[in-house]
């Protein structure tokens, strides 16, 4: 059966084939092709259908548009997005108490708060109907968060990491973010631990997630000495030469304590680029500990 089907296949090919051989070369139109043609064109000029769902973009929904003041550079900011494939390492985000997640497309270096008047002066103009509240960094409205790299992973910023820091009060708030954050963006992670930690430490993201969930238990969301020795580096391009010994830090009990294990670490380093970078780390925590004439 199959092959009496592949048969009359082929012969009807080879007609159709011989046809329009013998159209083109005594000159004649073949009307049965040009109706087929007519009707195809005219499915494909068809108005759309209003009823249609226009395809949704990977990049979320568009809120609004944010610019720098001091050198003119624009990005867009998104809600919910389902891909982070055209979002910027590192980029900033901002998650409201209701779950709605609000990230900057390209890592301008401008503050959540910018963020977060975006959304609002778009929710003023119509253009949206989110809820957020006016300061991005209260903590029981609003996550701050920055992404990892160009993981679909999120960690805390520096900002809501120290706000958060011993206020057990602000755990049922942080857990019903968290909840409904996830809930809206099932793609992406969220992960409770400040995210400069994360990116240089590295991290099990589900064994985080199945762990500890809210960064309640143990030191998840807590400000360790060695995360005070990242901060006081302005780029990450300052400390990537000494990247390897910050976990050598952590068990600093203090910033006076970091100071001496820091100078003694950088009496042993040879290298120029890690000499330089422990310069640029010991001249800033002296700055921080009022130590300018050691």
């Amino acid at each position: 059966m199959k092959l009496k089907i592949i048969i009359n296949e082929e012969i009807r090919n080879l007609f159709e084939g011989s046809a329009d051989a013998y159209y083109e070369k005594f000159g004649m139109r073949n009307t049965a092709k040009d109706m087929d043609r007519k009707a195809t064109a005219g499915i494909a000029n068809l108005p759309p259908d209003p009823k249609a769902k226009p395809k949704a973009d990977p990049k979320g929904e568009f809120v609004g548009r944010i610019s720098t003041p001091y050198d003119g550079q624009v990005s867009d900011v998104y809600a919910n997005p389902k891909s982070l494939a055209e979002f910027d390492a590192n980029v900033r985000a901002v998650s409201s108490i209701s779950g709605d997640l609000f990230v900057i497309q390209y890592n301008l270096g401008v503050y959540h708060s910018k963020i977060i008047n975006t959304v609002i002066n778009s929710y003023n103009d119509g253009k949206t109907d989110f809820e957020v509240d006016g300061d991005a960094y209260n903590l029981k409205q609003n996550i701050t968060w920055h992404r990892i790299e160009k993981t679909n992973d999120f960690g805390y910023s520096v900002s809501t990491r120290d706000n958060l820091s011993g206020r057990a009060e602000l755990h049922p708030y942080i857990k019903q973010n968290l909840d409904a954050t996830r809930a809206k963006n099932p793609t992406l992670n969220f992960i409770p631990i400040y995210w400069e930690k994360l990116r240089v430490d590295g991290y099990n993201a589900q064994e985080i997630m199945q762990n500890n969930p809210y960064g309640f238990n143990g030191s998840s969301s807590s400000y360790s000495t060695a995360d005070k020795a990242l901060e006081m580096f302005q780029t990450e391009k300052e400390y990537i030469p000494i990247r390897q010994y910050i976990n050598q830090l952590s068990d600093a009990r203090n910033l006076r304590d970091l100071y001496k294990k820091v100078l003694l670490i950088s009496y042993g380093v040879r290298d120029n680029k890690e000499w330089e970078a422990f310069q640029i780390l010991i001249s800033n925590l002296q700055k921080g500990l009022n130590m300018d004439d050691y």
